[in-house]
């Protein structure tokens, strides 16, 4: 991240010459030391009071952002709605943020950002018209912002981005007005709320003039004779009181003061732009943070549904689009998820009575894309000619491109039974899979059946579906319910073209020891293992740069093989520490590279954090961390850094240039040195917990990820660089299982095995595929993520389509037709409201 040099500002103008905009305006979070219920019902009155400050004082006017409480409203009190819609049709309220609520900055996936802003400019618009389309994101009390945001802003329709954390004197370089850019050249006015965005409860008629008296100088960006600054009762609501503003505008006539001008944030801009500073603002590049740090590991329970949330609503409007039906259903889900990026909720720093009410909102978002998603998938299976077959199982995938996908599910039939199975094959029996027997969910089955998961390996096409004959050999039974197996024998490999694999060589001791690059380098110094962080900060982190103050290691008590087979090999270590207990279940699956690892935690400890840590002969110097809409290149200096669903440590092994990735499904928390990184699995401080008031006897209070909890991580070495590795499609594949239908002979009309829609390159990034909202054809949204320039092909419904990219571009394309008739047209901000 850089800033260009700052100009040499001009001479300030003399008081009277410049105008300070005051933004009445009042910060509520919906959630946070409250439930739900009570921020609603804040919200209300909140706005009441508005609407009756605006009634007394007709030159007031009010800024209000978040879709989600103008909903509240229309709901609970359409008399209120009518007069703020009255207000805002006058131009004396302004709506703002354009988003449903105000979201983390850092956490949310990019394409939840765009669904921000989709779902609510939607609302906004259809209540309001072009005045509730806000081109002002508004973020004053988010923790920190990552640096691809402007891109993210601008594909929906923004074009200016106020937010206050970090202060000024935490983060040097960030001035009062600068353009924010993104590595793909987007830019976005940036307004640095310098002053705060609100006055306490307490605060007095007094208090106010004070506030603006000091805040004169500062509010102006140099060489600008307008200036900013937020007035306003919060953090739990409450407007400006008729004190408040009397007192103001007692002050309207000071000459010693700038003109005071009740305005809106957009009044500001449009009077900023005009003044010749504007031309020669600074330039700030990357990422702007990181205020604290805590907060990307706080309350991982809830970061895990998150993520959930969104890979399942990627997969479930993936099959919609495949169907051709409509995604509307999914609607709701995507409101409460993006509701439930709030920073306070997403950060993990609500109480434990708001963040349980959080997990039943999460319930909702995971039920919905889960439903959809079986019910698209067995739709589209039921569509597909078995007519004669016994049984098959039909596998759809969801991401658009071709894939060696890991299906495991129950089979009504005991695996040695009459019917034996063998092998999962093609309909003409030329490809086959060998299947392998694991332990099910339950240790018996009905009327006492032996009870085992079949699992397989098998190939899917891009986007499409895939269905394989389940084929068996019938065999003397020995009695249905007997719980008779015979153990001579308990794998069967695949027939016909394919040899037997046999089973995958196991290491008991050590359940991963070593890790190797195509090449054959080592990357592993040593096994992964854990180490506990003493933690004594508070649930944001507010005080700290690291967690790296080592209480001790966790020791290992015992390894065990769990499965062992053809198709995969499992071994689980066992750890302690204290009172917790800690298994890694170590997975490595024929033909793939790498190794999956499973970790579940028993976690009871008191302010100690438990990090995963992967140490490496690559004495890498830098980590590319996956964000929001970008790949960020950060020294590996031991700090605590965001991340999503992917790391690439990169570094040298002999000379030769390698890389280690570290994909994960719910974790965000990583700090790197050179050859090392380590990822917060769980920490355990205090719900709600800010300084200066830690509480004395943590016995008697609940504590963040107590419990059992799983977190799934794969590791891959790679030569070369990240690019090279095919990282970003490997942990999508992590995230976005394919759905797999058990089924039986039926008519049809689809053949066993059909593509859906390929993207290629890898290097192209998915964000979304999903029915167009007009019903004609589907609506994909991408993104070059190499930094390179490059051309990317489409293939859907028999057409191809190809797209060149600049480096780090995003686009969204709508493709209709089919065959030679396939046609593409890039999709704006103003086509997707």
């Amino acid at each position: 991240m850089s800033a260009t040099q700052t100009p040499a500002a001009p001479t300030e103008a003399p008081a009277s010459t410049r105008t300070l905009h005051l933004i009445c305006q009042s910060h509520l979070d919906p959630v946070w030391l409250w439930p739900v219920r009570d921020g609603i019902a804040e919200a209300l009155t909140t706005m009441q009071s508005a609407v009756d400050r605006a009634e007394e004082f007709p030159q007031l006017k009010y800024t209000r952002s978040s879709a989600a409480t103008y909903r509240w409203l229309e709901k609970m009190d359409p008399r209120l709605f009518g007069r703020v819609k009255q207000l805002i049709d006058e131009g004396r309220w302004e709506v703002v943020g354009g988003w449903v609520e105000q979201p983390d900055c850092n956490l949310p996936s990019g394409e939840s950002f765009i669904r921000q802003a989709l779902c609510a400019k939607r609302y906004l618009h259809e209540k309001f018209g072009q005045r509730g389309v806000s081109k002002v994101a508004y973020v004053p009390d988010s923790f920190g912002h990552a640096g691809g945001l402007p891109q993210l802003l601008r594909a929906s329709g923004f074009e200016a981005y106020a937010f206050m954390r970090p202060y000024p004197q935490d983060h040097d370089g960030i001035a009062p007005l600068f353009q924010w850019e993104s590595a793909d050249g987007s830019r976005v006015l940036g307004i640095h709320i310098v002053h705060g965005y609100s006055q306490s409860y307490a605060s007095t008629a007094d208090d106010i003039e004070a506030s603006i008296r000091k805040a004169v100088d500062g509010s102006f960006a140099p060489g600008f004779s307008n200036g900013i600054m937020w007035l306003g009762v919060g953090n739990h609501g409450g407007s400006l009181t008729r004190e408040h503003l009397q007192r103001v505008m007692s002050m309207q006539g000071d000459p010693t003061l700038p003109e005071l001008r009740f305005s809106t944030v957009a009044d500001f801009i449009a009077e900023a732009k005009q003044e010749a500073a504007f031309a020669d603002l600074p330039v700030w590049t990357g990422e702007i943070g990181y205020p604290f740090r805590g907060c990307y590991s706080a309350t991982g329970e809830v970061k895990a549904d998150n993520r959930a949330g969104q890979a399942g609503l990627f997969a479930a409007e993936s099959l919609a689009a495949r169907r051709g039906v409509s995604d509307e259903p999914l609607g709701e889900a995507w409101w409460k998820l993006a509701f439930n990026q709030f920073h306070d909720i997403l950060a993990g720093t609500c109480t434990s009575n708001a963040q349980d009410e959080t997990r039943r909102r999460y319930g909702y978002i995971l039920d919905t894309a889960e439903d959809t998603r079986f019910e698209h998938a067995a739709s589209l299976a039921r569509t597909v000619d078995t007519t004669g077959e016994r049984g098959v199982v039909c596998v759809v995938n969801p991401l658009p491109w071709a894939r060696k996908a890991l299906i495991a599910y129950d089979t009504f039939t005991e695996p040695h039974g009459i019917h034996r199975i063998t092998h999962l094959e093609s309909r003409d029996g030329k490809t086959t899979h060998p299947v392998q027997w694991q332990q099910s969910h339950a240790n018996f089955g009905p009327w006492g059946m032996n009870w085992k998961k079949l699992t397989a390996l098998v190939d899917v096409p891009a986007g499409g579906h895939a269905v394989y004959r389940i084929a068996e050999e019938t065999i003397e039974s020995k009695g249905v319910g007997s719980g008779e197996v015979d153990e001579s024998n308990p794998q069967f490999a695949g027939r016909g073209n394919q040899a037997a694999l046999g089973p995958i060589p196991v290491t008991q001791d050590d359940a991963v020891p070593s890790l190797t690059t195509p090449s054959g380098l080592e990357l592993l110094e040593s096994p992964v293992d854990f180490v506990v962080i003493d933690d004594p900060s508070d649930t944001w982190g507010m005080e700290i740069t690291t967690l790296d103050t080592v209480a001790g290691e966790p020791e290992k008590v015992g390894s065990q093989v769990l499965e062992s087979g053809p198709v995969l090999t499992t071994v689980r270590q066992k750890w302690t520490w204290n009172r917790s207990e800690i298994w890694l279940d170590a997975t490595t699956h024929a033909g793939v590279p790498g190794v999956e690892l499973t970790v579940k935690v028993l976690w009871l400890e008191l302010r100690q954090t438990l990090k995963l840590r992967v140490r490496t002969h690559a004495k890498g110097q830098h980590v590319a961390a996956r964000m929001p809409a970008e790949v960020v290149t950060r020294p590996a200096d031991g700090m605590e850094y965001a991340c999503h669903g992917w790391l690439a440590l990169e570094g040298q092994v002999q000379g030769q240039p390698v890389t280690l990735g570290l994909m994960n499904t719910s974790s965000h928390s990583y700090d790197a040195e050179p050859g090392q990184l380590r990822m917060i699995v769980a920490r355990a401080v205090p719900h709600a917990e800010h300084p200066p008031f830690f509480y004395q006897d943590l016995s008697n209070q609940p504590l963040l990820d107590q419990g059992w909890m799983t977190r799934r991580f794969r590791l891959l070495a790679t030569d070369g660089g990240w690019q090279e590795a095919g990282i970003e499609r490997q942990a999508m594949g992590l995230e976005v299982p394919a759905e797999v239908v058990p089924d039986s002979g039926h008519p049809g009309t689809r053949p066993w095995t059909e593509p859906g829609l390929s993207v290629e390159p890898a290097g192209v990034a998915i964000h979304a595929v999903r029915p167009a909202a007009s019903g004609d054809g589907i609506v994909v949204r991408l993104q070059e993520l190499t930094g390179q320039p490059t051309e990317a092909q489409l293939q859907w419904q028999g057409g191809q389509i190809t797209q060149p990219f600049e480096p780090w571009s995003l686009v969204t394309l709508q493709l209709q037709g089919a065959g030679d008739a396939l046609s593409c047209r890039t999709l704006t901000a103003e086509d997707l409201r």
